[in-house]
């Protein structure tokens, strides 16, 4: 943490499915407006590898005979850029509440996939929170 500025990296790796890796570098600010309520503002980007890519991004050739898709091999690389705005509340002694919206833009693969019918996805979420 820089002051307002919130640098994170999140690294995952999935133990099932398409065994694949997600690495998401991000960056936030949080201002507070008033000792109980913060705006905040953010951005990430997803880089994913092959595994992960192919596996929900990918059409195999069985999947495109049995769809008529094209075949197509998704590489690694930037699976999208996350951009949000939030807004939280400490409503009670410990209890918090957030708000944010948000667009995902799908880049690389993910974007070009034959199934892919938009690139830009809307993001919404209400959170409450305990903090102990």
């Amino acid at each position: 943490m820089l002051g307002r500025l919130h640098l994170g990296i999140d690294a995952s790796k999935d133990i099932g499915g398409s065994k694949g890796v997600l690495v998401r570098p991000s960056a936030s600010v949080r201002i507070p407006v008033s000792t109980s309520v913060s705006l905040s503002a953010g951005a990430a980007i997803v880089w994913a590898d092959e595994r992960h890519t192919n596996a929900f991004f990918g059409v195999s050739a069985a999947q495109a005979a049995q769809s008529g898709l094209p075949v197509y091999d998704a590489g690694p690389g930037f699976k999208r850029v996350d951009l949000d705005l939030g807004a939280s509340w400490m409503f009670a002694l410990g209890w918090v509440s957030r708000f944010s919206v948000g667009a995902d833009q799908l880049l690389g693969s993910a974007a070009d996939r034959p199934v892919t019918e938009r690139k830009i996805q809307p993001v919404a979420g209400i959170m409450i929170g305990y903090r102990f």
